[in-house]
């Protein structure tokens, strides 16, 4: 996708200037959301399920080895991953939790066109995670890593997550834009904290995300284990075949 061509011919839909400047645009064929004239989210319209960014792709891989029941996503954005494990595991049960009203609005009035059920909570991460005793959930994503505020504070919160996750959970955390000395110090407190998991990380070719996986011990993808199709298993496969494993 030559993003900038699409952004270059979209139309804006919504704006709110406040703390993060979030807009909407849009062009015949994708939706975008934007914080700070940043594109955080695209959605294709006439197949608003479908994956749009390449660090998408190693947020899922966890659908190799697993048919998740139920799903919790740490920050909305544009709803572009719990959208597609809805479609490829329809009976699943999703939960976002976010602290940004307008954002959910936006989600609601744009982002969400079959109207797919999410139990969407409006508070702050660890506001939510306060009123836990324990988080029960097959698969837990926490997409809010925020490194120009403290990559420390981020990885304080993920080790309080961690001791409220069942054993055989699986975390996924999407890091974006550190430093190079930031990232290994935080893969060096991920690698510590990990408890009973196992650490397998991603570089997205080309773009500022690692893709962070604490799972528990796995052998090898089979696909009557995975709700992916045969082409997307096959594809999901090689993806992780480039994961790199910490002890």
């Amino acid at each position: 996708m030559k993003l900038d061509i699409h952004l270059q011919q979209s139309q804006l839909l919504y704006l709110v200037r406040d703390d993060e400047n979030i807009n909407i645009k849009e062009n015949n064929h994708y939706r975008f959301l934007c914080f700070d004239h940043i594109v955080q989210s695209i959605m294709l319209k006439r197949k608003n399920h479908q994956l749009t960014l390449p660090h998408q792709y190693f947020i899922t891989l966890p659908l190799l080895f697993m048919t998740p029941k139920k799903v919790i996503e740490l920050g909305l954005g544009g709803g572009n991953i719990l959208r597609f494990i809805k479609a490829v595991v329809p009976d699943s049960q999703l939960m976002s939790v976010e602290n940004n009203l307008q954002v959910i609005q936006c989600f609601e009035q744009y982002f969400n066109p079959d109207n797919i059920h999410i139990d969407i909570n409006c508070q702050a991460a660890n506001s939510w995670l306060a009123q836990q005793k324990t988080v029960h959930c097959h698969w837990l994503i926490f997409d809010i890593f925020q490194a120009q505020r403290s990559d420390l504070e981020s990885v304080e919160l993920i080790q309080q997550l961690l001791t409220h996750l069942t054993s055989k959970a699986w975390m996924t955390i999407n890091l974006v834009d550190l430093t190079e000395k930031q990232l290994n110090r935080t893969l060096r407190y991920l690698s510590k904290i990990k408890q009973n998991r196992e650490l397998t990380y991603f570089n997205v070719p080309q773009y500022k995300n690692i893709i962070v996986h604490l799972h528990p011990t796995i052998g090898v993808a089979q696909k009557e284990h995975s709700p992916l199709k045969p082409h997307q298993f096959n594809r999901w496969q090689q993806l992780w075949q480039h994961g790199i494993s910490l002890s």
